[in-house]
């Protein structure tokens, strides 16, 4: 699951019940909340969502991976981007999990608003993901299909959506979903088996961004 939370601040009960209900094993939040006791925020989200927290938040510009307990945490961290200034701090959270002994390296973030530089966070961040185990990168990516960010990662990694005959589903925003800005993206080594937007009443209360949920199997 990828789920934009807008710093937690819409109806908070609706935005753990939708996350608590779709049953993920691995959720990547965007716009965690950066105040005073981030960890705690992040920490309490999974908790009332039935998860646990896994890695990042403050020190990844809101990025933070979640995960259910039949996943095991083998190795965190955390990606910076280059901050420009006047603009927002962004990054990844990066995390090696396994479930059912199958490892794979879960890839959580959030880029920019502006093209030029959303385009070169891309290309950094392509370039930082080893191809050692299968890869699943989800996030905000500010972007519409087809665009720069598209085609960088889309010459290493498959859009979930698309491979799932579903790219014209919209997430952005609750209010008036017109564009599609959230994606999961996997390598070839993950196959994809379903993929939906989740648009229900409570979805619609509790950000201004709609989760996308996906169903992979690892070979």
């Amino acid at each position: 699951m990828s789920y934009n939370v807008r710093g937690m601040r819409d109806d908070y009960a609706a935005l753990t019940a939708v996350i608590r209900e779709a049953r993920p094993h691995v959720v990547f939040v965007q716009e965690s909340t950066l105040l005073f006791r981030w960890r705690a925020r992040a920490a309490d989200l999974a908790r009332r969502s039935g998860l646990v927290y896994v890695c990042g938040g403050g020190h990844t510009g809101g990025n933070v991976i979640l995960s259910s307990l039949a996943a095991k945490v083998h190795e965190t961290r955390e990606f910076l981007l280059p901050l420009q200034k006047g603009k927002h701090q962004r990054g990844a959270a990066i995390a090696r999990l396994s479930v059912r002994e199958r490892q794979f390296l879960a890839v959580g973030t959030h880029l920019s608003l502006w093209d030029e530089e959303r385009e070169t966070q891309a290309r950094l961040l392509s370039e930082h993901i080893p191809a050692e185990v299968p890869m699943l990168l989800g996030g905000d990516l500010n972007e519409v299909p087809g665009g720069p960010v598209s085609r960088i990662f889309g010459a290493r990694w498959r859009d979930v959506a698309t491979v799932a005959e579903q790219g014209e589903a919209k997430t952005y925003s609750t209010v008036y979903p017109h564009q599609r800005l959230d994606y999961l993206w996997v390598d070839p080594l993950v196959t994809v088996s379903d993929y939906q937007v989740i648009d229900t009443p409570l979805s619609r209360r509790a950000s201004d961004h709609l989760p996308i949920l996906a169903e992979l199997a690892l070979r």
